[in-house]
């Protein structure tokens, strides 16, 4: 038993002594290691043997999901998807030796490509894409394997003229050319894989926009609250515009995902871009429930741009065995005359 041992031991010496070849991430993410559809990776191949050369097995492919030159020490994979999920391994040789390293990475979730601005960039989720008369390159990246993207699915505005996605690889669907904007269904597209993961974008005129003179704002239709016991629900919904960035407030402080709070957001209007905006509170009694509840809606046009805001509150307060709730719609400015909802509930 001890010579098996020592010869085991022995043999793990000497594969560490030879194993000469390194591989360096960025971002540093050790093998085997999970990438978000849409992320870029490099790889870098290091050996100790003498003046090596490199040579990378990979299916890393660049910005246009073409092929990329793998006689380098260092590879770059761009806009990661699931035709990248796999092993990729650099063979150094120098003087007849070769030694090898393998790098292995799975492709997870979805994300939204767009060309503008140049030369183009994955988008924040429910960012609108506002254009004057045409309809740029969109890509959705997914971790998608199969080469027909089974398990990747387009999800339109009800019409008959919305844009079309064609595969060009394993987790890579195109929108490629331009498509006049007066033949295009507006609304809110998303692309779903695995029936897991949905990112969506907005596709709208210009003149839907806020500040043109038919122009559609982003606005709280309500704001509504269930409680069972200690658990909260705050439901805010939005229409107008996507639903870029949602923030929950409560008594001035900005909330996060924890064991207390949760979020969450569904689209239920895909033609007028209306959003359920949910946040979920677990108190440990109902006063950890009573306050003031904010919910903040941004949008985003591709550029980053803010299209517009709009604010919703609900404030809950007891008084003896009474709760008192009162509701607000979008911003009040000084001077103006608002209007605010107020339900009593008896306990």
């Amino acid at each position: 038993m001890k010579t098996v041992s020592k010869a085991l031991a022995l043999l793990l010496y000497v594969d560490l002594v030879l194993s000469t070849v390194t591989i360096t991430p960025d971002p540093n993410r050790q093998s085997p290691a999970t990438f978000t559809a849409g992320e870029n990776l490099s790889l870098q191949c290091s050996s100790t043997l003498n003046n090596p050369s490199y040579s990378w097995s990979t299916s890393l492919t660049d910005k246009d999901g073409d092929s990329i030159e793998t006689d380098s020490a260092t590879i770059m994979g761009t806009f990661l998807h699931g035709a990248n999920t796999g092993t990729h391994t650099c063979t150094a040789t120098s003087g007849g030796n070769d030694e090898e390293k393998s790098y292995v990475l799975t492709v997870e979730g979805a994300s939204i490509w767009y060309l503008y601005p140049l030369p183009g960039g994955i988008l924040k989720n429910n960012t609108a894409i506002s254009v004057y008369t045409m309809v740029n390159e969109i890509r959705c990246y997914s971790g998608d394997t199969t080469s027909s993207n089974d398990n990747t699915d387009i999800i339109s505005p009800p019409g008959s003229s919305s844009l079309v996605f064609s595969n060009s690889a394993a987790g890579r669907l195109v929108k490629s050319g331009s498509v006049s904007i007066s033949s295009v269904d507006n609304g809110i597209y998303s692309c779903v894989y695995n029936e897991e993961y949905q990112v969506s974008f907005g596709v709208y005129s210009r003149d839907r926009e806020p500040d043109s003179d038919d122009g559609t704002p982003l606005s709280i239709q309500n704001v509504d609250y269930t409680i069972d016991e200690l658990t909260m629900t705050v439901t805010c919904m939005s229409t107008g515009w996507p639903a870029t960035q949602v923030t929950w407030i409560k008594d001035d402080d900005i909330l996060t995902s924890n064991s207390t709070y949760s979020m969450s957001q569904t689209i239920t209007d895909r033609t007028d871009s209306t959003y359920e905006n949910v946040l979920n509170v677990m108190g440990s009694s109902q006063d950890d429930l009573l306050g003031t509840y904010e919910c903040e809606v941004t949008c985003l046009r591709h550029n980053d741009q803010t299209i517009d805001t709009a604010l919703g509150s609900v404030t809950i307060q007891s008084v003896g065995n009474l709760m008192v709730v009162i509701t607000t719609l979008d911003y009040a400015e000084v001077g103006s005359t608002y209007e605010l909802n107020c339900t009593v509930n008896k306990n």
